[in-house]
């Protein structure tokens, strides 16, 4: 069947099953077919016991460039789609996983293709060759939130806009009775244009105030460039985010202590509530530039001075 024009440039956030998904083909062949057929010179490797592949494997249409993540459960990859000329990330389960294994990771697949927000990873497609099921999603060229923030601290106006996009997206899939079943720093990914993707994935369910909580870790992290859960390690309240750098302005610091606070009277209502909190904050403050932490300020820049961050370092390690 021809592909539409756009198939190439739009790529959908629905899951496009293959054919072969259930073991089924079509007058035109399988998926499966398909996808075997490798480009000259690529070879066909498969994984082997442990599912492995490596960088310049083929795996299918698809060239193997990353191994990211290694687990009993399968094996992550960064891959180059060679029918699509996009690089996924695809995600391969052994061959002998165990039937529940394979299906609670389908399912977790198939509730993320349910999702379609613009800072929600997407699903592509998934599919079995040579025995392994695979999944394709969308890769996020970027850097982890912590990552983003080790060097250079957004300004504030920044960082509440950052989470406030993320708290947007998780606002959508409560609406859709789904909770993220992590959402930890490492599942925001923030992409060369600086905005906040989601990874990871979801399952069904309210929020027992997991979401909301992780929010408020991500505020402050995202402000202070400091994870709370590591400033609180040997204190029960976490370091108000304006005595860490006091060119935060106090609304923020509130807007975050309130999202972190374990005190009910004091929580939002849910994600919803958050964002409109932010979205007022943000109002009131004033542009400002990126601060480089511990870096020489340029012309207008808000350099954090290395003696500043000496100070922050010894306050928490004094308490």
């Amino acid at each position: 069947t021809a592909r539409p024009s756009s198939w190439r440039d739009q790529p959908s956030n629905r899951m496009d099953r293959p054919s072969n998904w259930g073991g089924r083909s079509s007058s035109s062949g399988s998926s499966g077919d398909r996808l075997t057929a490798t480009r000259a010179g690529a070879g066909a490797p498969t994984p082997g016991p442990t599912g492995e592949l490596n960088p310049g494997d083929a795996f299918g249409a698809f060239k193997i460039l990353e191994i990211q993540e290694r687990r009993d459960l399968g094996r992550v990859y960064k891959a180059h789609d060679l029918d699509l000329d996009r690089v996924v990330v695809l995600k391969v389960l052994p061959e002998n996983a165990a039937d529940a294994n394979s299906r609670r990771i389908t399912s977790q697949i198939e509730t993320l293709a349910g999702l379609d927000h613009p800072n929600v990873m997407s699903v592509y497609n998934g599919g079995t060759h040579a025995g392994s099921k695979y999944f394709t999603l969308e890769f996020i060229a970027g850097r982890a939130l912590a990552e983003f923030v080790r060097d250079e601290v957004p300004p504030p106006e920044k960082a509440l806009a950052i989470v406030r996009e993320v708290a947007g997206a998780v606002e959508y899939a409560h609406r859709k009775g789904l909770v993220h079943e992590t959402l930890a720093p490492e599942d925001v990914r923030i992409d060369e244009a600086a905005n906040p993707h989601l990874v990871g994935f979801w399952r069904a369910g309210a929020d027992d105030g997991s979401n909301l909580a992780a929010l408020g870790r991500l505020l402050y992290l995202a402000l202070t460039g400091v994870d709370p859960d590591e400033s609180t390690r040997a204190r029960r309240n976490v370091v108000p985010p304006d005595q860490l750098d006091p060119r935060i302005p106090s609304e923020a610091a509130d807007l975050c202590l309130r999202a972190l606070s374990r005190d009910s009277d004091d929580q939002f209502a849910g994600a919803a509530a958050l964002v409109q909190e932010i979205d007022k904050c943000a109002r009131g403050l004033r542009p400002s530039v990126r601060r480089r932490r511990g870096g020489p300020g340029g012309s207008g820049s808000r350099a954090r001075p290395i003696a500043f961050a000496a100070i922050g370092i010894a306050v928490l390690c004094a308490i």
